[in-house]
């Protein structure tokens, strides 16, 4: 079986190979959350998809060529773990936080989170690990694409200290829907294609490079897990 997922869409296609040409009369599909039933005339297989949650009476376009049984239907979004709009999150100091749209309150979790605990990313659509164990120490701002250049300005100090710019495996970056991390956290689980950051698994483009051994992520292809 193989599946073309498109998680923005939430939908599915999905293609069948079997060993005979098969007639249309004689193929049964049945949908399940979490997994697909095929029915044929002398047989029934069950395929387990624990990555995929299925919409159970959305199939359609059924169709049968040579031996491709081929159709489409609706998935569901996955809970992430930060909840859901009907659930909240509970830390390990009895604190909870109630999830709400916009970029401060998706910053405010990911703090949240760290203070308890080390943390890794996941591929939001198939639960990939991407990264190893990480704690993030600082979060700084980027500016957004409406700043005005004329509030950037240098001035000149007599200090001799020179501060370390560098960022750093333990920093976190973030804009609006993205943020900006080390390369060294991420794993062997991604790759980079086409200019595309990409999980090894299910091919999500989860972010793409930039500049000084960097990965811009964006925040809606990526989960964070103590």
């Amino acid at each position: 079986i193989t599946l073309e997922l498109r998680p923005r869409l939430q939908s599915c296609n999905a293609f069948i190979a079997v060993r005979k040409d098969l007639c249309l009369k004689n193929v049964r599909i049945k949908l399940m959350e979490s997994n697909i039933i095929l029915i044929l005339q002398d047989c029934r297989i069950n395929f387990l998809l624990p990555s995929v949650k299925i919409v159970p009476t959305s199939l359609s376009t059924l169709s049968v060529i040579n031996n491709w049984i081929c159709f489409r239907l609706q998935t569901a979004p996955l809970k992430s773990v930060f909840g859901s709009f009907s659930t909240e999150i509970v830390t390990h100091t009895n604190t909870s936080v109630q999830l709400s749209n916009g970029p401060q309150s998706f910053l405010d979790n990911i703090k949240l989170l760290f203070k308890t605990s080390e943390c890794i990313i996941l591929c939001t659509c198939c639960k990939n690990v991407l990264s190893k164990s990480i704690n993030f120490k600082r979060f700084l701002s980027l500016p957004d694409l409406e700043y005005d250049p004329n509030e950037w300005f240098c001035c000149k100090h007599s200090s001799n200290v020179i501060a370390n710019v560098q960022l750093q495996e333990s920093d976190y970056l973030y804009g609006s829907c993205f943020s900006v991390l080390h390369k060294n956290i991420f794993e062997n689980n991604v790759h980079i294609d086409n200019k595309a950051l990409i999980c090894n698994k299910c091919l999500l483009h989860i972010g793409t490079p930039h500049a000084y051994s960097l990965f811009k992520i964006w925040n809606c292809c990526v989960d964070y897990k103590p």
